[in-house]
């Protein structure tokens, strides 16, 4: 894992200049991503076996933003999670009937490629927890990426034009009024403080808004 240094944003509160960059191996983004916020807090970072055994992932089978709110919560990690609790009660309820509202070219895609049973696993103790249940304001994404890592979701057919969704996980490091910058892990195009622009950027987390607003902020446990 190296330890990523741009020299061009360090001054600016509005980027992290020193978050390491690892990229993925066999799809696993959510789980690199993991790995991420570990190195970067000097902690362990755990395996992407014993993340794959956590998670119960098979193949390519995804992991949603959820179950990684939740995992930090059980490790004990400070969160910040946005929650959009309607969307989830819905989603408990009928998680089909979101995607088909939502997504309705990519629900076989979606459902085959989830673990259901952990994502409303995740999704219950969730709700059982405190969180955020509106679209994180600028300056709270700020304040958290000053504070620790900020993970997010975003739709990779949203910025290669593309229909079906094809979701991924990648660590915010920077955004700014233009721009927003994130460590793309790859496997396809791997690319530390990757620039887009924010229209774009957002276009593409909102293309993953089914339980949440594709937000989650991690700091460092205070033991």
């Amino acid at each position: 894992m190296d330890n990523h240094q741009t020299g061009r944003e360090s001054n600016n509160s509005r980027f992290r200049s020193n978050i390491p960059f690892e990229i993925t191996k066999g799809h696993r983004c959510g789980s690199t991503c993991i790995r991420i916020a570990h190195e970067h807090f000097g902690l362990p970072a755990p395996s992407l076996q014993s993340l794959d055994d956590h998670f119960q992932r098979h193949g390519r089978n995804w992991i949603h933003l959820v179950q990684i709110a939740a995992y930090f919560s059980q490790q004990g990690f400070p969160t910040a999670y946005w929650l959009n609790p309607t969307l989830a009660k819905e989603f408990l309820h009928d998680e089909q009937a979101v995607y088909k509202r939502l997504r309705p070219e990519s629900v076989r895609r979606a459902t085959r490629y989830s673990n259901s049973d952990l994502v409303r696993k995740a999704l219950h103790e969730t709700l059982q927890k405190e969180y955020l249940d509106q679209p994180p304001e600028d300056a709270e994404i700020r304040e958290h990426l000053h504070k620790g890592i900020v993970m997010c979701a975003l739709d990779n057919a949203v910025l290669k034009g593309e229909e079906q969704l094809k979701g991924h996980h990648a660590i915010l490091t920077g955004l700014t009024d233009e721009h927003a910058y994130y460590h793309n892990v790859g496997p396809d195009n791997a690319q530390p403080d990757k620039p887009l622009p924010r229209e774009l950027f957002f276009r593409a987390i909102r293309a993953t808004n089914f339980v949440d607003y594709s937000f989650l902020a991690i700091r460092k446990p205070d033991k």
